[in-house]
């Protein structure tokens, strides 16, 4: 990039062959393009060999910008097709094409993760960029023949199935420069843009966001957002944080979205040109849904903000939340024993009572609840403190439940509850004893509504919140219907509470 600006390119091509069909499939590929009528600039991998082949047939070729190429190949070995889009439309002359070389994805077969991105997800994105769709040229046939070449390698088997079954496609898309770029750009959030979202949360919020609160959501690896500038200025975030969960009893990785922010002079750009729809959409495309990082994305926006998310075509509603209320009891039940968790002595012990939750709960879609999940999120929160009680049995005084209770201005939360479902009722007992003895008005949870009668069952008043559970649309991923009032959550499922 100049000192003054990004330097507009001509025609360009983006090579982003996410799979390396070996010399004979660029050779195949090279032979196959017409030459474009300016220089051509190669990003993304592998350039040097595809650079020869479009050489030996007399493409001119220019370097491109190196942070396009190092920004287009992801650290999994993936394609950051957003990342290079945004970037080749910021050097884009009005009227300039850019042509993607690559294998696409036409669809994807189970929950695998894959590197290749699907074709249309590359067009919906180029359009919130200022990229018009130019059409699609089908090279699939020359690659398959390249193929089966035996100097293309054992290396190439994936993607001659893929080519074979019609999961992939290999071709040149097009894209045309419209005559502005949009006003916004998105990223994808560093560490380096802490005191950016910092800055936007105090502005929507009205509160400091602390570091430290920061780092427990997002750091070691757990979160990932996407954040819209408008003039160098923070102007939206959309973000998650993963969760393994349990996807009707097979592990699967989930991804709760939180953090949803917008800046108030920009709140009245509701649409699909507008920075929440950025960032949203970029989001979703990059992280969930089939052969993406997360199979599902879960949440909890208010009615309003899931219908705004509905028209946009974003979202679709898998369920709804209700409040469980107990009344306190001075009765000690009977049987039984309880007794405050130690976390050098019980990690094994929690690992044993979300196994045995795990398998009562198969039918249900539910984050895990490990040791590890209940040491993070209920021992090490920066500023939120929980109270974990261990029920026992009233012979064998074994764990057979988990409680996480939090007291606070005379209400008593019960966030979570983890064991064999068939010891919950007994577990409720001393969740409404253990209210009264902190004086408590009240015992409370929030939980799923398609759990609720459970819940009720054990003597509990059930209320609608303002609270629903969106499923992703925008991206394909299992249908919202077989996900309808399937997922398990209690209070301790959200970020906040």
């Amino acid at each position: 990039m100049s000192a003054d600006g990004p330097t507009h390119w001509g025609p360009c091509v983006g090579a982003l062959l996410a799979l390396d069909g070996g010399a004979a499939l660029l050779d195949a590929l090279a032979a196959a393009l017409a030459a474009p009528p300016g220089p051509v600039a190669v990003a993304g991998g592998p350039c040097a060999e595809l650079e020869a082949a479009l050489a030996v047939r007399g493409y001119a070729i220019e370097a491109a910008d190196s942070r396009l190429v190092s920004s287009a190949v992801a650290p999994e070995g993936g394609i950051r097709f957003h990342d290079l889009l945004q970037s080749a439309r910021a050097r884009l002359a009005p009227g300039g094409v850019l042509a993607v070389i690559g294998v696409f994805a036409r669809r994807h077969d189970g929950h695998a993760s894959e590197p290749v991105p699907r074709l249309e997800y590359w067009v919906r994105a180029a359009g919130r960029y200022g990229l018009r769709d130019g059409g699609y040229r089908d090279l699939s046939d020359a690659a398959r023949a390249a193929l089966v070449d035996p100097a293309a390698g054992e290396a190439c088997a994936h993607l001659a199935d893929g080519l074979a079954d019609g999961r992939y496609t290999c071709g040149v898309q097009r894209f045309e420069a419209a005559s502005e770029p949009p006003c916004w750009s998105v990223y994808e959030v560093g560490a380096q843009d802490f005191e950016d979202l910092a800055t936007l949360f105090r502005r929507v919020f009205g509160n400091e966001l602390a570091a430290e609160t920061w780092r427990w959501k997002y750091g070691g690896g757990r979160g990932q957002g996407i954040m819209a500038r408008r003039g160098g200025a923070a102007v939206a975030h959309y973000g998650g944080v993963s969760r393994p969960i349990r996807y009707f009893g097979q592990p699967q990785l989930a991804v709760q979205i939180c953090d949803v922010m917008v800046d108030r002079d920009e709140r009245g750009v509701l649409t699909r040109r507008g920075p929440f729809f950025l960032c949203a959409a970029t989001f979703l495309e990059r992280y969930i849904g089939y052969g993406l990082k997360h199979l599902l994305g879960y949440g909890f926006p208010t009615h309003r903000a899931m219908r705004a998310a509905e028209r946009q075509g974003l979202y679709g509603a898998v369920g709804e939340m209700c409040e469980a209320q107990w009344t306190p009891r001075a009765r000690r039940p009977r049987g039984g024993s309880i007794r405050a968790l130690e976390p050098a002595r019980d990690a094994g012990a929690v690992d044993r009572l979300w196994a045995r939750m795990m398998a009562g709960l198969g039918d249900a879609i539910i984050g895990e609840r490990t040791w590890a999940y209940v040491e993070h999120r209920y021992l090490r929160h920066p500023d939120k403190r929980y109270e974990l009680v261990l029920v026992c049995g009233r012979l064998s005084r074994r764990p057979q439940a988990l409680l996480v209770l939090r007291a606070d201005e005379g209400r008593c939360e019960l966030l979570d509850v983890v064991g064999a479902p068939r010891h919950f009722p007994v577990a409720m007992k001393w969740a409404c004893f253990l209210a009264h003895e902190r004086g408590a008005r009240d015992l409370f949870c929030w939980v799923s509504r398609g759990y609720a009668a459970r819940f009720e069952s054990m003597g509990a008043q059930c209320a609608p919140l303002d609270v629903c559970n969106p499923t992703s649309v925008w991206t394909h991923g299992p249908e919202p219907e077989r996900l309808r009032d399937r997922w398990w959550f209690t209070s301790g499922d959200t970020d906040f509470r």
